[in-house]
């Protein structure tokens, strides 16, 4: 993961419940950021996706690349394939 923003918060820790507003880009090599089309988001719902760490609720990458992060703290994230598909 790529931050964006550091947070001073609170650290999520394994297993811990976290809230997390998330937007899902398909890749695009030639988009601005490498975004192409907006698939998913929390935004659009108006409130953060809320998840226990490590117990496989979301995708591999989240699980393994949330803990250690702090609140407010924003983050970028490729996902590829291999990232999903094993959940």
């Amino acid at each position: 993961m790529i931050d964006v923003k550091i947070g001073d918060g609170k650290l999520a820790l394994k297993e811990s419940k976290v809230a997390v507003h998330y937007s899902g880009w398909l890749y695009d090599e030639n988009g601005k950021e490498n975004k192409g089309e907006l698939f998913d988001t929390s935004f659009d719902l108006g409130e953060p996706l809320v998840f226990s760490l490590g117990q496989k609720q979301v995708i591999k990458g989240w699980d393994e690349g949330i803990p250690g992060r702090s609140e407010e703290r924003r983050v970028g994230k490729e996902c590829r394939s291999r990232w999903w598909r094993d959940h």
